[in-house]
């Protein structure tokens, strides 16, 4: 087995009588395996934008193009020169299932096969509270049980809420 890439075989041959012959021929070893990537995305919910991470890595050769869309939005590549390739993107929209499609490609022109990370949930959207007394007064005695109202939603996000609202009293 030859590493990859380009390489000289050398071969001298010399007879009984001192006569001596020298050939050489060059050949090139390819990688026939793709790149693999890898994305840092924990799927959770999230309030602020969502930094995502990914990696492509090459164990023979090395990992040219990391190719990434996010949302189905415009194709962008990261270019490199190693066996390892890092590509660092911003989540903004809200939405609970946003998604990065992503692959990569090799010196050899190996390149992966599409993947896909999809369910990256965002919500930078407050829960709405309102509270009041009713009836108000400008004096409860302590005996009173305080007469409160109040409503608390989660506005939608893209269809959905990101869960159960907790509410806490503090006096």
């Amino acid at each position: 087995n030859f590493a990859i890439g380009g390489h000289r075989l050398t071969v001298t041959a010399v007879d009984f009588a001192g006569n001596q012959v020298r050939e050489s021929i060059e050949f090139n070893v390819l990688d026939e395996f793709a790149p693999w990537t890898e994305h840092n995305a924990d799927l959770e919910w999230h309030n602020q934008n969502i930094a995502v991470t990914l990696t492509a890595q090459d164990e023979k050769s090395i990992v040219r193009e990391l190719h990434y869309k996010v949302n189905n939005g415009l194709e962008l590549v990261q270019y490199g020169q190693s066996q390892v390739l890092v590509a660092s993107l911003i989540i903004e929209r809200e939405d609970i299932a946003n998604f990065v499609e992503f692959w990569s490609v090799d010196e050899f022109g190996n390149e992966e096969v599409h993947r896909f990370v999809d369910g990256i949930k965002l919500d930078k959207t407050k829960p709405q509270v309102t509270l009041l007394l009713n009836p108000l007064k400008k004096f409860y005695y302590n005996y009173e049980q305080l007469p409160v109202q109040y409503t608390a939603i989660d506005p939608v996000v893209q269809g959905q809420s990101s869960g159960n609202l907790t509410i806490a009293w503090y006096m």
